[in-house]
């Protein structure tokens, strides 16, 4: 569950900063949390326990098993992915799902819209609006505040 939250901020993050996503796959809400879907069938298997192997996907170019990784000229996500590790990593389980389970957070407005669906795609634009929201009148004493000044130089190189 942990780390499904550690997903859900970057993207979170990433949309409401650049107005693009971090991840290619889409975040969807579960009844407990929100999931990426691949990662959870990645990990399953550990349950509650710590993970303790990278994530593995194929790569029909050389037909080999790698652990996928972020491309190291990507500054801004790689710098985002860190100050997410720095200010969520120490949260728990009960810490995040207070976060994601709040009033008018993607994952409760879209199970709101959505009742008795198992599972059900959060949308981007759902997630995009709520940390751009955060970002622009700095409620989040979490990451919100230094992020424009801090990447506003990150920002102008990516596009």
């Amino acid at each position: 569950m942990k780390l499904h939250k550690l997903l859900y901020y970057p993207q979170g993050w990433q949309l409401g900063l650049e107005e693009e996503p971090l991840l290619t796959e889409t975040l969807e809400a579960w009844m407990y949390s929100p999931v990426v879907l691949s990662i959870h069938l990645e990990f399953r298997s550990f349950g509650a326990s710590p993970i303790m192997r990278p994530a593995m996907q194929f790569d029909p170019h050389t037909m080999t098993w790698m652990a996928p990784a972020i491309d190291s000229a990507d500054q801004f996500a790689l710098d985002l992915l860190a100050r997410i590790q720095s200010t969520y990593g120490g949260y728990t389980a009960a810490q995040f799902s207070g976060l994601t389970h709040a009033s008018g957070s993607p994952w409760t407005v879209t199970r709101d819209y959505n009742p008795g669906l198992k599972r059900v795609v959060i949308p981007n634009e759902v997630i995009r609006s709520h940390f751009a929201e955060r970002v622009r009148h700095k409620t989040s004493g979490e990451m919100a505040r230094p992020w424009r000044r801090e990447f506003q130089d990150g920002r102008s190189g990516r596009r």
